[in-house]
């Protein structure tokens, strides 16, 4: 079996506002652990950007290695003062420069950071660079995202995107014809362990009725998930249950906004893997502004979950424009007319969620993503080894 040597760079960063292990950086987890079960040489280098490791992030990194992946951690312990701030993360960049300068003849794969990392890896001499873009960031299409994008296409990188829609999002913010375009590799997810969410025992546990229709929304609580839509649509409909399992700054004006509009709304507050409460609802929504992705939306397709969710960024594209879960335009009447759609013909609901899920499964199976990612390591290194390169 060919295998190829791959070195990830990931910036682990812990903040009150959210979540460290979120989207991208439970994709890394299973890729690494999937690479190595498939015989690859697999190496994680965890930038800690706010120092030492909480003991969730811990338990984390040692479940990687304990798979086998080697762990790297780079600490930055920025203070109180600017100076001491940009010192902290400038040694942090030297040591990540000088690690990366001993693995150039290793695929580097760089993960989230599309600036700095990049450039260290360049400076480094590093030969195989893979740059995966997991979101679909508004920002980029300003002018010096834009020219810093086009460049980056005429350089040796690789460019990796989550889905279709980042594809096209990074292509649009580009600047006329480009040297490259970016490979589409979709996350993986390992299937769900049911018989650890059994939904009368999450709703017993969490005090929520079972004669209730309950709505699930879980993610960060901020501008761009527009949850507060959510909240309009159920204070319309007083029968149904929302249920919000996150934390971030917007969490006080959306208690607030709930106590106004007296609409039934429990805050649970952010809880560590919280894809295993997902089963509890009868009905899960995603309001998003714009998404890359959108992973609590599979984790829910993979349960048999009925969704929801708005046709903004990607999530028309994981919904099958439609075919998995309704779409709706992000207004409170289009919502509440998708609300009541599902409530109305549950049997349409649940058979379209069994579709889903099988969907689901293929479309974002570890497997697949192993197989893709490692078809195109090949691509950037073809002078593969069937044995354990030297870290």
């Amino acid at each position: 079996m060919t295998t190829t040597a791959s070195t990830h760079v990931l910036y682990l960063s812990e903040d009150a506002c959210r979540s460290t292990l979120s989207g991208a950086e439970l994709h890394v987890h299973s890729l690494l652990l999937g690479l190595e079960a498939a015989g690859h040489d697999a190496e994680l280098v965890a930038m800690l950007w706010t120092g030492s490791p909480s003991a969730e992030l811990r338990s984390w990194l040692s479940s990687l290695t304990e798979a086998n992946v080697t762990v790297t951690t780079i600490e930055a312990h920025p203070g109180t003062t600017a100076l001491s701030r940009w010192s902290a993360f400038l040694r942090a960049w030297v040591a990540l420069w000088r690690l990366l300068r001993a693995r150039r003849d290793r695929v580097v794969h760089i993960h989230l950071d599309l600036v700095i990392t990049p450039m260290l890896a360049l400076f480094a001499r590093c030969r195989r660079i893979a740059l995966s873009v997991h979101n679909d960031e508004p920002r980029y299409r300003s002018w010096p995202w834009r020219i810093w994008l086009t460049a980056l296409s005429y350089l040796p990188i690789s460019f990796i995107a989550i889905t279709e829609h980042v594809r096209r999002h990074l292509d649009s913010c580009q600047i006329g014809s480009r040297h490259q375009a970016a490979r589409v590799v979709y996350y993986g997810f390992p299937p769900p362990e049911s018989h650890q969410e059994d939904p009368a025992l999450v709703r017993s546990q969490y005090d929520l009725p079972m004669n209730r229709f309950v709505i699930g929304f879980i993610g960060r609580l901020a501008p761009q998930k527009q949850v507060h839509l959510l909240i309009d649509a159920v204070a319309h409909r007083p029968e149904a249950l929302l249920v919000i399992i996150g934390s971030g700054s917007l969490r006080s004006q959306l208690e607030r906004q709930a106590q106004s509009l007296h609409a039934d709304v429990r805050f649970l507050g952010s809880i560590p893997e919280a894809g295993n409460l997902i089963r509890m609802f009868d009905l899960f929504c995603l309001p998003s502004r714009w998404e890359g992705l959108g992973v609590v939306l599979i984790e829910a397709m993979m349960r048999e979950v009925p969704v929801i969710g708005s046709n903004r960024g990607a999530i028309p594209e994981v919904l099958g424009y439609g075919e998995y879960g309704l779409l709706f335009e992000p207004t409170t009447e289009s919502l509440v007319a998708a609300l009541d759609k599902v409530r109305s013909d549950p049997d349409s609901a649940k058979k379209r969620a069994e579709t889903a899920a099988r969907y689901a499964a293929e479309r974002f199976s570890i497997a697949r993503m192993v197989r893709e990612m490692s078809a195109l390591y090949l691509e950037i290194a073809p002078e593969t080894r069937s044995e354990a390169t030297s870290r």
